[in-house]
C-alpha cells in the first residue's frame, strides 16, 4: 500500500530528540505535526511525512501494539498495520476494532464528532514515537476488586434485640408492648425476624400479635434476592418515585434488586476523564475555588489525570499544566463524581417484587389479606447531574404509577420533582427546590 522506507524510520527516531518545544494553546491541544517536525533538518522532512513510520501504539496508556503508520501534513494519521502485538494484554477483538478505525485515516487531536468507542483524542509524539489513543474508559480498571469475597463455606450466627414497654396506673389495667428483632446467618444466606406483641389495657384486654418480617436473603455482587414474608419497599434505589393510595403492609413472596452491601468502598475515578497534553515532563496542579487540592507529576504526551484522590461531588476545577517552572496552559474542567452513585459503569438501579398480601401470624384487623401484589421501580443515571425514576405496582385492585427527576442544576442548587397517578385516586405532582449558600440552605416545595 505504501513504499517501505526503513531509512525514514531511522531518521525520525534519530532526530526526534531535537524537536523544538512549542507551547500549546491549552491543555488539550497538542503541537501539530509540522511544529514537531521543525526540529528535523529540512532535507529529512520528506522522510517524515507520507512514508511508513514505526511507532508504539497505546490505548488508555496500555500497550496496544507496535505498528507502521503514515503521517500527513494536515495532522492526520493512517495505520498501515500492526507489526507486533505479542506483549499486549488487550483483547484481539478490541485491537481489530481500533485497527479498522485507524486504517481509514484519523485526524489528530480532540475527537469532535462521530467518535467511536467513546474516543476522546488521538495524539502522536515525535519525541518517543508514540501514538496515544484516549477514551472515556481511561481510568476504568477491570482488574480492581469491586466486591468483598464471602466465606467459601458461609457463616453462622445470631443477633437478638428485645424491647419491652409497660404502662399502667392507679385504677388502670396493665398494658404494654414487646418487640423482638433477630438476624441470623446460615451459609451464604441471612435471615431476619421482626415480631410484636401488644396489649392496650383498659376496656380492650385482647393481646395482639403481628409478624412484620420473616425472610431469608442472599447478597450477590451488585444485587440481592429475598424470599419469605416482608414489607415491600424500594430498597437499593437512590431515589424512590413517590406514589399515593394504599400500600401493602406485608406480603409473602420474592424480591430482587440492586445492592451495595458487598461493594468495596474505595476511591473511584470521575465519570469522564480529565486529560492534558504535555510537551515535556512536568506537573499538573488542580485548584478548586482558588485552593490547591491536588498535584500530580505528568509525563510528556497525552495523559489522563488521576481523579481518584479528588473529593466526591460535581464541581468545577482549574487545571494548570506546569512545564519548566512555567504555566503553559490553564483549563476549566468539571469533575463528575456523584456521591450517591458508586458504580458509574452501571447506569441502572432497580427493585422488583411479587407476592400475595398476607397477615401471616397476625390478628390485626386492618391488614389486607389474600390479594396479589407486584411492583417494580427503577433509577437511571441519565447524566451525572440527572437521575430519572420510574415505578409501577399493583396493590389490591389499583395500579399505581410514579415518575421522578433529580436534577442538580448547578453545584449548589438542585430540583426534585414527582408526577404520580393511581387508579380511582387521581394524579398528583410535587416539586422541591434546594439552594445551598455559605452558612445555610433554602428549601421551597
Amino acid at each position: 500500500m505504501f513504499p517501505m522506507t526503513p531509512i525514514a524510520t531511522a531518521l525520525a527516531l534519530c532526530f526526534c530528540a531535537t524537536a523544538l518545544a512549542a507551547p500549546a494553546d491549552n491543555g488539550h491541544t497538542p503541537r501539530s505535526l509540522l511544529a514537531q517536525a521543525k526540529g528535523l533538518p529540512s532535507e529529512f522532512e520528506e522522510h517524515f511525512f507520507d512514508v511508513p513510520l514505526a511507532v508504539r501504539v497505546e490505548l488508555d496508556q496500555q500497550f496496544l501494539g507496535e505498528a507502521m503508520v503514515v503521517l500527513t501534513r494536515d495532522d492526520r494519521i493512517t495505520l498501515v498495520d500492526f507489526t507486533d502485538v505479542s506483549d499486549s494484554t488487550i483483547k484481539a477483538s478490541e485491537r481489530d476494532t481500533w485497527s479498522s478505525y485507524l486504517k481509514q485515516g484519523v485526524a489528530l487531536g480532540n475527537c469532535e464528532a462521530k467518535c467511536p468507542e467513546s474516543l476522546l483524542a488521538v495524539h502522536y509524539s515525535l519525541e518517543n514515537s508514540l501514538v496515544s489513543i484516549l477514551t472515556e474508559n481511561a481510568e476504568r480498571d477491570d482488574q480492581v476488586q469491586r466486591y468483598y469475597n464471602q466465606p467459601e463455606g458461609g457463616s453462622s450466627g445470631l443477633i437478638l434485640r428485645n424491647q419491652l414497654n409497660l404502662n399502667g396506673g392507679q385504677n388502670q389495667d396493665l398494658g404494654g408492648r414487646y418487640g423482638l428483632e433477630a438476624s441470623s446467618s446460615l451459609g451464604n444466606w441471612t435471615q431476619a425476624v421482626n415480631l410484636q406483641l401488644s396489649r392496650l389495657g383498659g376496656v380492650d384486654n385482647q393481646t395482639y400479635h403481628a409478624v412484620h418480617e420473616l425472610y431469608t436473603q442472599r447478597e450477590l455482587e451488585g444485587s440481592f434476592v429475598r424470599l419469605g414474608y416482608f414489607t415491600p419497599t424500594s430498597e437499593g434505589l437512590t431515589r424512590q418515585p413517590r406514589s399515593f393510595g394504599a400500600s401493602p403492609d406485608t406480603a409473602l413472596g420474592v424480591m430482587y434488586g440492586s445492592s451495595d452491601s458487598l461493594a468495596i468502598n474505595q476511591p473511584t475515578p470521575a465519570v469522564y476523564p480529565i486529560y492534558v497534553t504535555a510537551n515535556r515532563q512536568g506537573s499538573v496542579e488542580i485548584y478548586r475555588d482558588g485552593l490547591l487540592i491536588n498535584t500530580q507529576a505528568m509525563p510528556a504526551g497525552l495523559q489522563t489525570l488521576d481523579t481518584r484522590p479528588l473529593p466526591g461531588g460535581i464541581y468545577e476545577v482549574e487545571v494548570r499544566l506546569i512545564e519548566d517552572g512555567q504555566i503553559t496552559s490553564s483549563t476549566q474542567e468539571l469533575v463528575y463524581k456523584p456521591n450517591n452513585w458508586r458504580n458509574h459503569d452501571e447506569q441502572w438501579r432497580y427493585n422488583l417484587f411479587a407476592g400475595r398480601e398476607s397477615k401471616f401470624l397476625s390478628n390485626w384487623d386492618d391488614q389486607n389479606d389474600g390479594d396479589m401484589t407486584a411492583g417494580a421501580a427503577f433509577n437511571f443515571l441519565l447524566h451525572p447531574r440527572v437521575i430519572l425514576g420510574l415505578s409501577g405496582r399493583q396493590v389490591r385492585d389499583s395500579l399505581q404509577y410514579g415518575t421522578s427527576v433529580d436534577w442538580a442544576v448547578v453545584n449548589n442548587a438542585s430540583v426534585y420533582a414527582n408526577v404520580y397517578k393511581t387508579e380511582d385516586h387521581g394524579t398528583g405532582f410535587d416539586v422541591q427546590g434546594l439552594y445551598s449558600y455559605g452558612s445555610g440552605s433554602i428549601v421551597a416545595s
